[in-house]
């Protein structure tokens, strides 16, 4: 493993890891009108060799491998991992535990490179997106899900306004660190890509309603488990947690639809080719 993402790995392969495998089936269904935006942009195919880039819990992956491409789903997190390899459709894909930031997949290895919010997590981006541009071949395709602005992110944010009242959240990360933000500014995606060899490149804004539970006492255990708010409540204690749960409730039951609770969310769907 590349010990410059250590501290990423170790932050995967604790209770944050532990807690996307409780909840895969509520985010996989959260995170779906995205996921299935960038899955039809990227246009996996028969025949084609995939790499499914922070594959995680293994939901997109398994999708890409059912349109009969060869998919390697590569992640740092075990636990995510071993629950991915446990799932309807897992055999169809080639797991892999390593940091895709220094693996060595090989020169020209892949016809597509997918990921879902598993690419902003790198130490060095530069460095990460150097190493996948050798992986992929000349004129492969690229296909990235990645969050936009905290501010676009109402799903996100309103959970943060609410729980700074309650709990002490740290600092965000800046902008050329590890983040769930960290690819919202276009310029430093075109930049990183560019370096990494990638051309044709296009940011394309897809905003989405995201279904956080069917009510509010669901979505309230989403916000706590899912999103910025969650480890901060964790490290907050349980007492803590108890004093905020009302506020937060009473927030979420605002966006209660017929749907379930829904809050906006956006994404920038990134494609690109290799030159």
């Amino acid at each position: 493993m590349n010990a410059i993402n250590a501290e990423q790995i170790e932050y995967w392969n604790g209770p944050n890891g532990a807690k996307w495998v409780r909840n895969q089936a509520r985010m996989d269904a959260t995170l779906a009108p995205f996921s299935n935006h960038v899955l039809a942009a990227a246009r996996p195919g028969a025949g084609e060799t995939v790499l499914d880039i922070g594959c995680g819990c293994g939901g997109t992956a398994i999708d890409i491998a059912a349109t009969g491409a060869r998919v390697i789903g590569v992640d740092v997190s075990r636990p995510m991992l071993e629950h991915a390899r446990t799932r309807p459709g897992a055999a169809a894909v080639d797991f892999v535990e390593a940091d895709a930031a220094a693996h060595d997949f090989g020169d020209a290895a892949f016809d597509l490179v997918f990921s879902r919010f598993g690419v902003m997590f790198f130490r060095d981006a530069d460095a990460a997106f150097a190493n996948i541009g050798r992986a992929t071949k000349p004129g492969g395709r690229l296909a990235l899900a990645c969050w936009r602005a905290l501010s676009e992110n109402p799903w996100m944010l309103k959970p943060v306004i609410v729980a700074k009242a309650f709990i002490e959240l740290p600092p965000r990360p800046g902008p050329e660190e590890p983040g769930p933000m960290s690819f919202a500014d276009p310029d430093r995606v075109k930049r990183i890509l560019t370096a990494g060899g990638f051309t044709d490149i296009e940011l394309e804004p897809v905003d989405r309603m995201l279904r956080l539970g069917v009510d509010a006492d669901e979505a309230v255990v989403s916000a706590l488990e899912i999103g910025p708010v969650g480890g901060a409540a964790r490290e907050a204690g349980p007492e803590a947690v108890e004093r905020m749960k009302p506020a937060l409730r009473a927030m979420l039951a605002e966006h209660q639809t017929d749907e379930g609770v829904k809050l906006p969310g956006a994404i920038w769907c990134i494609t690109a080719r290799k030159g």
